[in-house]
């Protein structure tokens, strides 16, 4: 089923996209994963944890760090989104992907800077609606289900589409977490 479904992305990634198709990816990507994945991670983390949690951290320094870390995460899906566009010639959506491995700006960093905005992100709302304990728990779901995709399916699509190229960054870069510090040579 993985191989599959990496070979549907190879097949799909082969084809040029307008810059329309590429701008309604864009938009369709932002909403379901700033929108809608948040909120159904929200409510499952609801179902985890029922009440409100408080009482550790005041609540309007809860609402500040929500505000910094949720911005934060934005600020780097938006940074590798618009490295994706110039570098790349593409989206972060597997419908418009990028036409060239894109291994500068927050690439250099990690290979999936998009997943840790975003979980950044997932982090911020989950607290921002609930508590520090529900983003947190967003956090996590968000984590487990992006790194079970990128793992799985994107880096065996990615492989077949840049070959050693790809192979040769994945050595040197980490996968989600940047160590400056740290280089594979």
């Amino acid at each position: 089923m993985i191989t599959g479904l990496s070979s549907f992305l190879v097949q799909l990634a082969s084809k040029e996209r307008t810059t329309g198709v590429k701008l309604a990816s864009l938009v369709a990507g932002t909403v379901v994963f700033l929108v809608v994945l948040p909120a159904v991670i929200f409510f499952v983390a609801l179902s985890v944890i029922p009440s409100v949690v408080g009482g550790a951290i005041p609540r309007i320094e809860e609402l500040v760090i929500a505000a910094l870390v949720a911005g934060t995460g934005l600020s780097l899906v938006a940074w590798a989104a618009l490295a994706q566009w110039t570098v790349g010639r593409g989206t972060p959506a597997q419908t418009a992907p990028t036409r060239r491995l894109v291994t500068t700006g927050p690439y250099a960093l990690c290979r999936n800077p998009i997943e840790l905005g975003a979980v950044l992100y997932y982090f911020g709302v989950g607290t921002c609606f609930g508590s520090w304990i529900h983003g947190l728990v967003c956090l996590a779901l968000g984590l487990l289900g992006g790194s079970l995709f990128h793992h799985r399916v994107e880096e065996l699509e990615l492989e077949r589409r840049f070959g050693a190229e790809y192979i040769a960054y994945r050595e040197r870069t980490p996968f989600l977490i940047p160590m400056f510090w740290w280089r594979r040579r």
